[in-house]
Formats: structure tokens, sequence, C-alpha cells
């Protein structure tokens, strides 16, 4: 399957999802070609082709004397209005009838620098490495979320080896280390499937999915932040809304 992607896509796509998971932030200088091709394996005609899908994107533009910049496309501005409701509980579940128990792979774990949008929520300096852990969840047998998870190293040493599959993190950071979770912050908002998110959730590409943005605090400090892609057709949000008095 591999095979038959051009290598100028596959690479198009790692980059793209490096920026959409600030990787780079935006308005950050990109590597060069030179690097990419040393990085990649590529040639300079392949990493030019991956670059010119990145600008078709609106992700990068070329500017004189600096080089190339980091653009990506800013959310459009949410209207505030006053609010006439509380939300007093928020729950994801799953739509399937009997959808029996969920699976994970195993758990892919290396260790990042981490971009501004996770050192912030994780309340790091930006570049501080941590541990990254990647996960493809299913249910019944269909892939319905892929999951990143970022978490310092100080709080988790040896993780990568001490990780366990099939085993619910916040148990697994109990048991392991002490850490106990008591309270989360949470983002949805919607994205269309990118190459790789396509093929991760077995979905068309510019199909609507969650992106869940998602930090974990231990009392008043932050213990984990993550990242989920989720498809809205097996894994959905309901809202408990209750008017204000």
């Amino acid at each position: 399957m591999k095979n038959s992607i051009p290598k100028y896509q596959q690479i198009h796509e790692a980059l793209r999802s490096d920026i959409m998971n600030h990787v780079y932030e935006e308005n950050a200088v990109f590597p060069t070609e030179k690097e990419l091709m040393e990085t990649y394996g590529a040639s300079r005609t392949t990493i030019r082709n991956a670059l010119e899908s990145l600008r078709k994107d609106g992700l990068i533009e070329s500017r004189r004397g600096v080089g190339t910049i980091v653009t990506t496309p800013r959310q459009p501005e949410i209207l505030q209005s006053e609010r006439m409701t509380d939300i007093v509980g928020a729950m994801f579940h799953y739509t399937m009838a009997e959808p029996g128990e969920e699976t994970a792979t195993e758990p892919l774990v290396d260790i990042v620098p981490v971009a501004a949008a996770t050192a912030a929520a994780l309340r790091l300096p930006v570049g501080t490495e941590v541990y990254r852990i990647r996960w493809l969840l299913s249910v019944g047998g269909v892939a319905c979320r892929y999951m990143i998870n970022f978490l310092p190293m100080n709080l988790t040493p040896d993780l990568d080896k001490r990780i366990r599959p099939q085993f619910p993190l916040y148990p697994f950071l109990l048991e392991e280390y002490g850490l106990e979770f008591t309270s989360a912050t949470e983002e949805v908002k919607p994205i269309a499937a990118n190459f790789m998110e396509a093929r991760f959730l077995d979905v068309e590409e510019g199909k609507p999915l969650y992106k869940i943005m998602h930090t974990a605090y231990r009392g008043k400090d932050p213990l984990e932040y993550s990242i989920t892609i989720a498809n809205p057709d097996i894994f959905q949000l309901t809202l408990d809304i209750r008017r204000k008095e």
C-alpha cells in the first residue's frame, strides 16, 4: 500500500501533520530544502513537490530575506454572546448499540521537544523534551480515534520501558508513579481529515472529524496533555445543558 503513494505526498502529509500538531508554530522558519532532503532521504525535486503542496494548502509561504515561513490558517473568530444556559456535563460515547470492548494498538513511545501549544498546556519552556505516546483505538473492530499523549519526563521517568499495552493511562500513572488525575479541561473543534488521518481512521479525505485537546491536572498542576482525532460517526459528544436560573 505504501509503495503506491508517491514519496512527495508521504512527505507532504508528514510535514502537514507536524504543522497542524504545532511541531512548527505559525510564523516559525521552516526547514530548508537541504535539511528536508537529509531528514527524508529524498531528492530536491521530491522535496520541492512536497513543499509546493504545502503552499497550495496555505500552510507555508516564502518571504524574501527570511526563507520559508509557517502560515497556519487561523480559525474563524468566535462571536461572543451572553450565555443563557449552563453546560453541567459532557460525555463522549460510542454510537453502536453494543460496541464491545475498546482496544488499542501497541503504544508508540518516543521523546520529542514540545512546541508552544503543548508547552503552554504543560507549563514548560518551549523545546523541553517530553514523552509522546501514540495509539490507535478501535471499538467493535472499527478504528474510532487516534490519540497522542504528552507527559513530562520528570514526572514519568523510564515511561518508554514501563508503559503497558491495553492499560488505561490514568490508572497506569497512579499505579506506576503515584500520579493521580483529579480534573481536566477540553477544547473540541471540527477539522477535515487529511491524508494520514483518513488512512488511520479508514475514512475519506476531507471528512469532518473531531479534534479534542485535553489537559489533565493533579490538583492545580498539569499532568498530561493530549490530542485526539476522532470519527464523529462512532465517537460522539453529548452535552447536558441547563437553563440558567
